[in-house]
């Protein structure tokens, strides 16, 4: 992909800029915040039932697990926009070894905060990963494809990269 393996600076910087603060987002949402329901402690779960809180909330219709599997996907999308950004050789591969070692390393320090341990929360992790790699894909094939109509892709735009 020309689009993100680019020698450019400026968006290497800002990349390397948002890198940490995302990583400390994710340390937060994943050890540290608590929900609503928060009684003071926490039970120790374990569920190593793939797809099981993918099935629930179809099966009893609770929007938590399904708001819970959105933010999932969604909380390591940023990961598979940054990392092709920063590193000119990363590919599909590189993101889904650097998201499925983030996540097992979250799942595995969880039960030391007093959160749960959960298989769905790596798959969902790991797609959301792949999904912001894909992204980007995306949005490099889009701009390719002005540029060979003949528009003009502002400089500023995300797309404008190849």
């Amino acid at each position: 992909m020309n689009c993100f393996h680019q020698n450019n600076k400026t968006r290497r910087i800002l990349a390397g800029l948002a890198l940490p603060v995302y990583l400390l987002g994710v340390a937060y949402f994943t050890l540290l915040w608590k929900t609503g329901g928060f009684t003071g402690s926490y039970d120790l779960h374990l569920n190593l039932i793939p797809f099981f809180w993918i099935i629930e909330p179809i099966m009893t219709g609770k929007d938590f697990y399904l708001e819970q599997v959105i933010l999932n996907v969604l909380l390591f999308v940023p990961l598979g926009v940054l990392l092709p950004m920063l590193i000119p050789a990363c590919d599909k591969m590189m993101i889904f070894r650097t998201a499925l070692g983030m996540t097992l390393a979250i799942e595995w320090i969880q039960p030391f905060f007093g959160r749960f341990t959960d298989i769905d929360d790596v798959l969902l992790n790991v797609t959301g990963a792949l999904v912001g790699y894909a992204l980007v894909h995306l949005a490099a094939g889009f701009a390719a494809k002005l540029k060979i109509a003949g528009r003009a892709v502002p400089p500023t735009s995300a797309a404008a990269c190849v």
